[in-house]
């Protein structure tokens, strides 16, 4: 029997127990894509679109270093320098 409480569960069927009041889940996809969902409190706080996995990349980066992902990717006008 499970605890009270949010759990997630994985395209591939596993269960997880959302713990904590700040979390983010990242979803890989099969077609290389991922997702990314915020839970605070146990609710779904934000949820954004799928990426494939450059932009992923980023966005992951972001979230690890405690800063939101990126709206939007911009290519640089000139070299940087």
């Amino acid at each position: 029997m499970k605890t009270p409480g949010l759990y997630y569960q994985t395209p591939d069927g596993r269960t997880i127990q959302i713990t904590g009041s700040d979390i983010w889940v990242i979803e890989a996809h099969q077609d290389k894509t991922f997702g990314f969902k915020r839970y605070v409190d146990g609710l779904l706080h934000e949820s954004h679109a799928l990426m494939k996995r450059k932009r992923a990349a980023i966005a992951a980066s972001a979230i690890i270093q405690g800063y939101q992902p990126p709206r939007a990717l911009l290519r640089c006008d000139k070299p940087a320098g």
